[in-house]
C-alpha cells in the first residue's frame, strides 16, 4: 500500500520542497503516476459511496465504480443510522425472551426457556447483554468517540434518558435474586423484564429515530 495513495503521489510530484521538473520523469514513471492518481480518484469515489450509499452518488461515479469493480460492500452511513436497531433487538430479547418467558410464562416450554441453567450463570449473562448495549452506545473506554457523543449534541435530554435507561436496566437485574433458575418467578425478575422490554427499548427507539432522521 506504500506504492499507492497520497504519499506515493507526493513522492513522485515533489523534490526538495518544490515540484519535480517534468524532464526528470521517465515514461514508466509517468505511467505509474497517472495510474496512482486514477486509483486514488477511484478510492475517493468509493469512500463517498460507502457513506452516502451507492444509489446516492452521481451516475458518473456509479459508472466509475462499476468499471473498476469497486462497488462498496458495506454502507457505513446506513450502518451508523441504524446502529441502535441491534441494541433494541438485544433489549427486547433480554426483556421478553431470556427473562420474560421463564418469569411470566406458564407452559413447560416457557419455564424451560432459561439461559445457562446448569452453570446458574444466567444473571451474569443478562447483565453482560445490557453492558453490550452500553458499550455500543457509549463506547467501551472512557473518551471513545461514540453514538452517545453525537446524540448529546443534537438532543442532550435524550442522551441522558438513554444512558439512565441502560444503567437502570443493569441495576434492576443486579438487584434480582440469584440463581435465576430457582427464582425466576420473583417479582424483581418480572420488573426487570418489563423495564428492559419497555423503558429501555423506548429510549433506544428514540435514539434510533434521531439517528435515522439526522444526516
Amino acid at each position: 500500500y506504500g506504492l499507492l495513495g497520497f504519499v506515493a503521489l507526493e513522492y513522485m510530484l515533489f523534490e526538495n520542497a518544490g515540484p519535480r521538473a517534468l524532464g526528470k520523469y521517465t515514461r514508466p514513471q509517468l505511467v505509474y503516476l497517472v495510474g496512482v492518481a486514477n486509483d486514488l480518484c477511484n478510492m475517493c469515489v468509493r469512500l463517498e459511496a460507502s457513506w452516502a450509499g451507492l444509489d446516492n452518488v452521481t451516475e458518473e461515479k456509479q459508472t466509475i465504480l462499476g468499471d473498476a469493480e469497486l462497488e462498496p460492500t458495506f454502507d457505513y452511513g446506513a450502518s451508523m443510522r441504524n446502529s441502535g436497531k441491534g441494541c433494541i433487538d438485544i433489549a427486547t430479547e433480554v426483556g421478553s425472551q431470556k427473562i420474560g418467558r421463564p418469569a411470566n410464562g406458564t407452559s413447560s416450554e416457557d419455564i424451560n426457556y432459561i439461559e445457562s441453567p446448569y452453570s446458574q450463570n444466567s444473571k451474569t449473562d443478562f447483565i453482560d447483554n445490557i453492558i453490550s448495549i452500553r458499550n455500543t452506545y457509549q463506547g467501551m473506554t472512557s473518551g471513545d468517540a461514540s453514538v452517545s457523543d453525537w446524540i448529546e449534541v443534537v438532543d442532550p435530554v435524550l442522551d441522558t434518558e438513554v444512558r439512565n435507561a441502560i444503567s437502570t436496566a443493569i441495576e434492576k437485574i443486579q438487584a434480582c435474586p440469584a440463581p435465576f433458575v430457582d427464582n425466576r418467578t420473583a417479582q424483581a425478575w418480572k420488573d426487570a423484564a418489563t423495564y428492559c422490554n419497555n423503558d429501555l427499548v423506548n429510549a433506544l427507539t428514540k435514539a434510533l429515530t434521531v439517528l435515522s432522521v439526522e444526516k
